[in-house]
């Protein structure tokens, strides 16, 4: 099917670098030099994605982004940030507006038609909130006991967490916890916590956590508690 890209952007090169990158591909590509031009043409040209640049004069990639996703006849349409790799990117606005993802400029034709092509087809790097859970409880007077949770393969991934706890291990012998998680990869805010409380009268417990290949990843955060013991 093809793709309808909208870029709103004030540099008329940049407009014509996207519209380039996707000349051999199926898709139509049009360009707008500010943010109310692309509300308008919203209307008439209905794309399947808006790259916006988010230092747009009269309204901001980020504004625009916000506007388009509050309109319920719009809140579809995939929004694109581009941003230039020389100013530090403001990922508090970003979050705000509900851009599905953003890229910094200049780009490689093969990026940005990546970028369009997995946006377009679902395939986001903003995946809201994938949990895994493990709880464990009251394991009581226990030889060996081990808790393991390994997740592989969260690739593109924005606020994945992934949650251990275990209570009340008490009296337990080379009580083992283990998590890993690997090939997290192009993975903004991503979390991994390991709770485990109330670990009583034991002998030689242990707490492990790897997080391997974790590469291209923004603000990732690992947090380890482990109280009482």
């Amino acid at each position: 099917m093809t793709k309808k890209i909208l870029v709103a952007d004030n540099s008329i090169t940049i407009q014509k670098i996207v519209a380039m990158a996707f000349e051999n591909e199926d898709a139509i590509v049009k360009g707008v030099s500010n943010g109310k031009d692309a509300l308008d043409r919203m209307e008439t040209f209905k794309p399947d994605i808006v790259l916006a640049d988010v230092d747009m004069q009269d309204l901001t990639g980020f504004s625009l982004s916000k506007k388009i996703k509050n309109n319920p006849t719009f809140n579809t349409t995939k929004i694109l940030l581009l941003a230039s790799d020389f100013e530090d990117f403001n990922t508090n606005l970003f979050n705000n507006s509900g851009a599905d993802d953003h890229i910094s400029k200049p780009f490689k034709s093969e990026d940005i038609i990546k970028k369009v092509v997995d946006l377009i087809s679902g395939i986001s790097s903003k995946p809201s909130d994938k949990t895994i859970n493990l709880s464990a409880t009251d394991l009581e007077e226990t030889e060996d006991a081990t808790i393991n949770l390994s997740a592989t393969d969260l690739e593109e991934t924005e606020d994945a967490t992934i949650n251990l706890s275990a209570t009340d291990l008490e009296e337990t012998e080379d009580a083992t916890i283990n998590l890993s998680a690997t090939d997290l990869e192009e993975t903004e805010d991503a979390t991994i916590n390991l709770s485990a409380t109330d670990l009583e009268e034991t002998e030689d417990a242990t707490i492990n956590l790897s997080a391997t290949d974790l590469e291209e990843t923004e603000d990732a955060t690992i947090n380890l508690s482990a109280t009482d013991l």
